[in-house]
């Protein structure tokens, strides 16, 4: 038996969101339940046995609020003695290495002895924690919770002969995401041969991470990411502004740049643009002011609305991250979320700009540059959207009770119905960009669940890590060799092609091959409940091995 550690209410995480620290359960006496309650027990006193500090990561965003969590103070010589762990029990995210480094480096600071050896970080990401000081444990809620779920109305739906499959595919598409476009996009003119949804811009959002009602904002921002990341595979295609290797130097006596140069600008990535600054910023800001001040500070010396600088901030800048913790490597998806720096290589001038469009002006306006063939603006699938499948939106099923377009939530959707009726899952994961930290989510296991073969378009490496967890894949019926592609426009779009494959084929064939899939799908089954049933306890054990 593994106890866990609450001193009190006003000791706990506050997660700044819907839920407050009265409301959860470990800590509340009205509530009896736990995520876990087989083998983890809340305790109120020190324990003699072994025992867990617990720091519950429910949402991405409950590291900002880490300023409210102390250790308790009667739990340190435990902690220094191996008979305590601090649990990070993010078991709901993909947390990564990187926010383990942000959660410890806030809590060092109250805590000064404190080692990342005295930490038990549970996370559902599938990457690879070798060689950390920390113990990083897999554990995944969205295996665990169908093992949780009443199976009975499932099995007893399967039996029906109304719910047989009999439509060639499924595709749901719930929060907009440029590879949602991109699968709807592909599918769209064979969504009578199976069920296909996605929201449009008036669709409600009830999830309160987002802090709008309806999807547009969020519509609107994933669209342009399709309509970019399209433009960036046509062979025509030309990067605004070329970033530089990271050894390239630049001209340092003069700016002028001849016509073979265009891969040679100034504008960088690695030395003097710190492409994360304002990301930085957005993480501090509401919840640390003193940060915030200290990073300002350091990147509007002269004021806010200044645009130029002499001073020589790059040490500085460093400095500030390691000592929060945070990343300092360019992350395209954060593109929106950066502040620019140019440095006039010649004088040692430093500009900054809002924009990289600013940046390159600024740029552009001191060097002596060649005009640069204009980037094409839209490819022929962003232009199809617009045209004619915008119109249609929402893309809904008709007699489904889950409500997507009113904001109930996919996670919730055991509505089995509209599952049984398709043969083979289209699943759209939360992410596919190879450059994020590898997960699976309740989307990936819902096919399982259900007992059918899938299609996912997800990141480079899913299917190699599912098969290590146990799943099988359908090599028999799909060509799944885009699980090793690392261009994430080309992986998905694989993944797409082998879809309108199957939706291209007869009826009769695709009875045929879903018949031969059915010895992988209760496999997959089984080994799903299997890791369910099991989960609390092989948790429970891994821990126990830490101390």
């Amino acid at each position: 038996m593994i106890y866990y550690y609450v001193k009190n209410k006003e000791n706990y995480l506050k997660d700044g969101w819907s839920e407050l620290p009265e409301n959860y359960s470990e800590i509340n006496s009205d509530v009896q339940n736990f995520q876990f309650n087989k083998y983890f027990t809340p305790v109120y006193e020190i324990p003699q046995d072994r025992f867990v500090v617990l720091l519950d990561l429910r949402h991405r965003l409950v590291a900002q609020n880490l300023k409210y969590y102390t250790i308790p103070k009667e739990t340190h010589d435990a902690i220094k003695n191996n008979r305590c762990k601090v649990l990070l029990f993010g078991w709901m995210e993909n947390w990564s290495d990187n926010e383990f480094q942000q959660i410890f480096s806030k809590l060092k600071i109250k805590h000064e002895w404190l080692e990342q050896k005295h930490f038990v970080y549970v996370s559902c990401s599938l990457e690879d924690f070798d060689n950390k000081e920390y113990t990083h444990i897999y554990a995944n809620k969205m295996e665990w919770q169908w093992h949780e779920c009443n199976y009975k109305k499932v099995a007893r739906n399967s039996k029906d002969k109304r719910f047989q499959p009999t439509l060639k595919f499924i595709c749901l598409n719930r929060r907009p995401a440029w590879h949602r476009f991109l699968t709807v996009s592909h599918l769209f003119d064979h969504r009578r041969f199976g069920f296909l949804t996605h929201l449009s811009k008036d669709s409600v959002y009830n999830d309160y991470q987002y802090g709008y009602k309806t999807a547009q904002r969020h519509y609107e921002d994933h669209f342009e990411d399709f309509k970019n990341m399209e433009v960036q595979q046509l062979p025509e295609y030309v990067e605004p502004n070329k970033a530089l290797d990271s050894d390239y130097t630049g001209p340092r006596h003069s700016e002028e740049l001849g016509e073979d140069r265009y891969e040679n600008l100034v504008l960088r990535r690695d030395k003097y643009v710190y492409d994360t600054m304002l990301y930085a910023v957005n993480w501090i800001t509401a919840h640390d002011p003193p940060a915030k001040a200290k990073l300002r500070k350091i990147l509007f010396p002269e004021g806010e609305n200044s645009t130029h600088s002499n001073i020589d901030f790059p040490e500085k800048i460093n400095k500030f991250f390691q000592s929060y913790g945070y990343k300092s490597n360019y992350q395209e998806q954060d593109h929106h979320q950066m502040i620019y720096f140019w440095k006039k290589e010649s004088t040692g001038e430093i500009f900054r700009a809002k924009t990289k469009e600013e940046a390159i002006r600024i740029r552009d306006a001191h060097l002596k540059l060649p005009e640069r063939p204009k980037p094409k603006e839209e490819g022929i699938l962003a232009k199809r959207w617009k045209k004619l499948i915008e119109e249609k939106l929402p893309l809904l099923i008709k007699s489904d009770k889950h409500k997507i377009h009113k904001g109930d939530n996919p996670n919730k959707d055991v509505d089995s119905v509209k599952y049984l009726k398709a043969m083979v899952h289209v699943v759209t994961e939360t992410t596919a960009l190879h450059n994020q930290d590898l997960f699976a989510s309740e989307k990936t296991f819902k096919p399982m669940f259900y007992k059918r073969p899938f299609l996912v378009a997800g990141q480079k490496g899913l299917y190699k890590k599912l098969h290590t967890l146990g799943y099988k894949t359908f090599p028999n019926i799909f060509n799944e060799n885009f699980d090793n592609t690392t261009n994430d426009w080309r992986r998905v779009t694989e993944v797409c092609n082998e879809a309108v494959k199957w939706a291209k084929k007869t009826e009769v064939q695709c009875s045929e091959l879903f018949e031969q899939t059915k010895s992988i799908c209760d496999s997959n089954f089984t080994n799903l409940m299997e890791r369910g049933k099991n989960a609390e306890k092989n948790l429970h054990d891994s821990i126990l091995e830490t101390f």
